[in-house]
């Protein structure tokens, strides 16, 4: 799905949640807020940045779709089973 996102990842998950969210907030198609620094007021400005502007809100969906990394449930499942199988 393209939707706008905001992202927080778990600082106990091994950094990858970390270095997958800030690669796609570098090529420009989400934020990232460090789980560490959270604070209500920066996500409610995230937030209020989205609604507001929609200049922003395009060009984050339009470089999400750039990215081509959604998955649909069925591709998913056959590159389990061809991992699996290997």
């Amino acid at each position: 799905y393209a939707i706008l996102a905001i992202l927080i990842p778990y600082p106990g998950a091994g950094g990858h949640q970390y270095e997958n969210a800030f690669y796609i907030s570098r090529q420009g198609a989400c934020q990232v807020i460090n789980q560490r620094k959270f604070s209500l007021d920066i996500f409610r400005q995230y937030v209020e940045d989205f609604l507001s502007n929609k200049d922003m809100g395009c060009s984050i969906i339009n470089n999400l779709k750039a990215l081509n990394i959604a998955v649909s449930e069925l591709e998913f499942c056959q590159k389990i089973k061809r991992g699996i199988s290997h």
